[in-house]
């Protein structure tokens, strides 16, 4: 390594012997470096993925063999920078990877008296959810809590909202947080689960609306009122708190536990929101409501307000690219009436104009319901925006324009 350092087949290969000897985090820091010599090689992507696999990380591990998947075909042979010949995984072996993966995520979202599973398709589909016994109409597939949720617009009838379980608050029964006065509860255990959760690090009692947080989603909701996008969702101000409420949740949890590598445990299916920071970058994807100046902006005042360096990669400028691209899309964040948050189990069910499954949400909490009898082996699908318009034409343009649905 000392005489080819810019080899990336070397450190492909030693992430394979890394891999081979259970040193994953090794395989992983060497198949970074293997991408980043070599970007469109799917090798790297490869050990990537298998390295992330040995470390329970099975939705980024999903994401790079797609990765591998896109830039492979049959088995090639391509020279180098440095000369050597390089080999590229055929598909088979990938595919064979990839069903091994979803396997464990199976196990990680799904209990074992689940009626659903997941099934990979192709390259260019990718993965959904399958009914692997029979389904009958109206009967419950799954319920899930959001990972992170915040209101994504006042209720129409002037309503107010829990800050932690989004359950309607009654008039005589709230509590306000005591020090900031801006967050309120609609019992004692959600205020005490909230500030255990998230609020203890985003509370901004010292200086109230100087505080650097104010500022932000000040800024963030000055600009829904002038750019007048999609004002009715709020986009840039709700998938602003949602980024807050992640990265809060993984400070406090990392300083409670002593941990660099947090796991999040939510109603018996584990997912690691670190994994979510480290998908593969798609360099043609951009923010579809902020420009670099102003993902700049909000970088510097997250990283200003809540930095804790054992987590400093979430503070980067491509964390935080990543994770606003990943919450605007349809593939991780649901809106359910004013709500709207990251559920791991809704993110992996695709979208249809013809559905066969619905969600119904109560507060935050979501139930997915089967529409009709659903035979084995047939997908789950949602119509992701079911409440937007009910013409056809004007639902598709609504699903283009503001989730990158085709």
């Amino acid at each position: 390594m000392r005489h080819l350092p810019t080899s990336h087949t070397l450190f492909a290969n030693r992430a394979a012997a890394y891999i081979k000897v259970g040193k994953f985090q090794s395989a992983c820091t060497d198949a970074v470096q293997c991408i980043s010599l070599r970007p469109d090689w799917a090798k790297g992507y490869f050990r990537h993925a298998q390295a992330l696999k040995g470390l329970s990380c099975a939705h980024t591990a999903y994401k790079y063999l797609l990765m591998s998947l896109t830039l492979s075909g049959s088995p090639t042979t391509n020279e180098g920078s440095d000369g050597r010949a390089t080999y590229t995984p055929d598909e088979t072996a990938v595919v064979v990877e990839i069903q091994d993966v979803l396997h464990m995520m199976n196990s990680q979202l799904f209990c074992t008296d689940s009626p659903l599973q997941l099934k990979f398709y192709d390259k260019c589909k990718g993965r959904g959810v399958v009914a692997k016994q029979n389904v009958s109409a109206g009967q419950v597939l799954f319920t899930e809590e959001p990972l992170a949720a915040a209101l994504i617009r006042a209720s129409d009838t002037g309503a107010q909202f829990c800050s932690a379980c989004f359950l309607p608050i009654s008039e005589r029964i709230y509590t306000v947080c005591a020090r900031c006065q801006t967050e309120q509860y609609c019992s004692q255990q959600c205020q005490e689960r909230a500030w255990a959760a998230h609020h203890e690090k985003l509370c901004t009692w010292e200086t109230g609306d100087m505080h650097i947080l104010s500022q932000l989603r000040k800024r963030a909701s000055m600009r829904i009122q002038s750019d007048g996008i999609r004002t009715e969702w709020q986009p840039e101000r709700y998938v602003l708190e949602i980024v807050l409420r992640l990265i809060a949740s993984q400070v406090q949890a990392v300083q409670k536990q002593a941990t660099v590598e947090p796991q999040v445990l939510q109603d018996g299916r584990l997912l690691s929101i670190i994994d979510i920071y480290r998908s593969p970058s798609c360099p043609k994807t951009s923010s579809k409501f902020m420009d670099q100046s102003t993902m700049q902006h909000y970088v510097a005042g997250i990283k200003e307000a809540l930095f804790y360096e054992p987590l400093a990669f979430l503070f980067t400028a491509q964390a935080f690219e990543q994770m606003m691209i990943q919450l605007e899309k349809n593939g991780t964040t649901v809106a359910t009436g004013h709500v709207g948050g990251l559920y791991a189990t809704h993110a992996l069910v695709n979208h249809s104009d013809a559905p066969n499954a619905v969600v119904e949400s109560v507060g935050s909490r979501i139930e997915a319901k089967a529409l009709r009898n659903i035979e084995a082996g047939d997908e789950i699908c949602f119509d992701y925006f079911a409440s937007v318009a009910t013409d056809n034409e004007k639902h598709r343009t609504e699903l283009k324009l503001a989730y990158l649905i085709s």
